[in-house]
């Protein structure tokens, strides 16, 4: 079976060179058969597209379930430093374990939190940052109302194939 491309520019070579032909029925059922062709192919392509499509979905929830154990181990780990550190505080004691493995309390690295005892709104000016950034939505009602705007417009939405 022929290529897609090869069955579009036949397809397209002969409507092109055929146009106005006397024979309409000759012109029809020529027609009719690089049509089917396309037809053919199209669904060979439909099918493996949803065939792909299935292996990604499977692939995807199998990554999923993967993640939430990992997440799972995670959270078991966090709990049991959590827990380990709350017993060795409780005993006064900063090392423990053994010459192969052991644990150690020790200071986080990096700086210093900040601790407020006022809500972010009473902080004084001169201590907060203004963030600017474009209300994309407001700029589109302007648009579609008619507003021209010289730094903007709308595009055109792009398209896709739908399989089905």
């Amino acid at each position: 079976m022929a290529k897609l491309y090869e069955i579009v520019a036949e397809l397209q070579d002969f409507v092109a060179a055929n146009e106005g032909l006397e024979d309409e029925q000759a012109y029809r059922d020529t027609l009719e058969g690089l049509q089917g062709e396309l037809n053919d192919k199209v669904s060979q392509w439909g099918r493996a597209i949803k065939n792909m499509e299935s292996d990604r979905d499977a692939i995807k929830a199998e990554a999923d379930r993967q993640a939430a154990r990992a997440k799972a181990i995670d959270n078991s780990i966090t709990r049991m430093k959590k827990t380990l550190l709350m017993y060795l505080k409780a005993a006064g004691v900063k090392k423990a374990g053994d010459n192969i493995i052991g644990a150690s309390i020790v200071k986080n690295g990096g700086k210093a939190p900040i601790i407020m005892n006022i809500s972010e709104d009473d902080i004084p000016k001169e201590y907060q940052q203004c963030i600017y950034r474009a209300d994309k939505e407001a700029i589109r009602n302007a648009l579609e109302s008619g507003t021209e705007l010289e730094w903007a417009y709308l595009g055109e939405r792009d398209e896709h194939i739908k399989i089905g």
